[in-house]
């Protein structure tokens, strides 16, 4: 298989594909099936249908092995592919540019995936033959990261906030893209993220809001990072009620 040209070649016979040696072992009439499986490449627009053209070349003389005819392309073949768009901001609603982040891939231990920049903001996951790649995905001066290209289940995780923020936690956003591959239509689902720093945009269905708080007060209180300060804030209290308890006694006890 020569994945640069999408040719894949099965020889019968000889290794220069000579079936006139041994074409007693290739009955006439008998069916060859060849099945294959391929990837989308750079040229994969989400939202729409990506055809698959697959032509046979092939030898039909066993007394000339060089007389070749090939089939008609067929296109019977369709392929979707999805995105998702993100879109970063303070908790005031201020679009912030800047913010990088990493996609990882959930099915996989959570391992990087390799991208590729198609503008500011805008990203595609990486084919094999891409030389230029990168692992750091950057919003764009709106705020915007859009990843093209995707379908199923990964985590975008912020490495570095925007300028001016000293972000006491960085978002770790969980998320889902299913592509239906009869119609096309892709969602987004299953978004997490365990300090509410992200939710879904309720009029867009492939957009996801992010936020970055500039300090502890800023964060929602119902997210992870306060219930420990909440834990830790009752444990404080519970042992400052124990030992009032204690002294009490002792005070008690010497009267």
């Amino acid at each position: 298989m020569d994945a640069a040209s999408g040719v894949l070649t099965v020889k019968f016979g000889t290794a220069d594909g000579d079936i006139i040696p041994a074409k007693d072992l290739f009955k006439v009439g008998a069916a060859v099936v060849i099945t294959y499986q391929a990837k989308l490449n750079a040229n994969a627009v989400a939202g729409e249908a990506n055809k698959n053209s697959a032509t046979v070349e092939y030898s039909h003389n066993p007394n000339d092995w060089t007389n070749h005819k090939t089939t008609p392309p067929s296109t019977t073949t369709t392929t979707y592919t999805g995105k998702v768009s993100f879109h970063k901001t303070d908790v005031q609603g201020n679009a912030l540019s800047g913010a990088q982040f990493q996609l990882l891939d959930a099915k996989n231990n959570n391992s990087v995936i390799r991208m590729v920049k198609i503008s500011d903001g805008k990203y595609r996951p990486a084919t094999d033959s891409d030389t230029q790649t990168v692992d750091t995905l950057e919003t764009d001066n709106q705020g915007n990261l859009t990843l093209d290209g995707i379908n199923g289940q990964y985590v975008l995780k912020e490495t570095q906030a925007p300028a001016g923020f000293d972000s006491p936690v960085l978002a770790s956003v969980g998320f889902t893209v299913n592509v239906d591959q009869t119609t096309g239509a892709a969602t987004v689902s299953g978004i997490t993220e365990a300090n509410k720093l992200a939710e879904a945009v309720t009029n867009d269905g492939d957009a996801v809001h992010v936020i970055n708080a500039r300090n502890l007060t800023e964060m929602p209180k119902t997210g992870a990072a306060w219930l420990i300060i909440w834990i830790a804030a009752a444990v404080i209290v519970l042992a400052a009620g124990i030992m009032l308890v204690v002294a009490d006694r002792k005070r008690r006890v010497n009267a």
